[in-house]
């Protein structure tokens, strides 16, 4: 089987089937896994969890992040 043969079998797989696909192969191009720094990722998702949940932060909508961050790169070009 080619590269291409192997391209056009993925490519006609189902969707969560290519995704899953898709993932596992781009974990293979990161090498081995940073222990550590998968550690720190974890604890850092527990914690912004923790703290959307206990209500200690502040949320923004993305819409109105995006609306603040146009404003400021039009304020800059004028």
């Amino acid at each position: 089987m080619t590269t291409t043969d192997l391209r056009d079998a993925a490519l006609n797989l189902p969707l969560q089937e290519r995704a899953g696909l898709a993932r596992e192969l781009l974990e293979s191009l990161d090498g081995s896994s940073d222990t550590d720094v998968d550690e720190a990722w974890a604890g850092a998702i527990e914690r912004r969890v923790h703290e959307v949940r206990d209500g200690s932060v502040h949320l923004i909508d993305g819409d109105e992040v995006h609306d603040a961050i146009r404003s400021r790169l039009a304020a800059k070009r004028q």
